[in-house]
């Protein structure tokens, strides 16, 4: 399979990414042209961000208009695996199949189970947060 041709619309999300969390500590670079990054220690001390870059590629529709979206997880640390990129490619190629952005509040089910990764049931589509650091998420 040929690799595909650089984006500049990826190039922008990924340098939308630098500034705000700093150089990516890994990048994976898909055949697909879906990029995979992870940030260790962002936003915070003890969180690891993973994120797409090129899902925005694809046109999703949502009442007429066209949507550009990326996922992005955060997670405590323990969870920078390299198995988090096969789980958003997985979830990305979900989006893009759908042909519609997700939406806020919306049940995303986990269809797969990802080696290396605990089970996971699924996920909540929200708009990015930055919690305080006294509030934290208990499984």
């Amino acid at each position: 399979m040929d690799a595909v041709p650089p984006d500049p619309l990826v190039d922008e999300i990924l340098d939308h990414y630098e500034r705000h969390l700093g150089p990516p500590t890994r990048i994976d670079h898909l055949p697909s042209g879906l990029h995979v990054g992870a940030w260790i220690d962002r936003p915070s001390r003890g969180a690891v961000t993973h994120a797409t870059a090129g899902l925005a590629t694809h046109a999703l529709v949502q009442d007429s208009r066209i949507v550009r979206q990326e996922l992005l997880i955060a997670t405590a640390s323990g969870w920078e695996s390299p198995a988090i990129g096969g789980l958003l490619s997985h979830m990305a190629g979900q989006v893009a199949l759908m042909r519609r952005p997700l939406l806020f509040g919306e049940a995303i089910p986990l269809e797969i189970r990802v080696h290396g990764l605990p089970d996971i049931a699924g996920f909540v589509a929200i708009d990015p947060r930055y919690f305080r650091e006294e509030l934290y998420l208990v499984a």
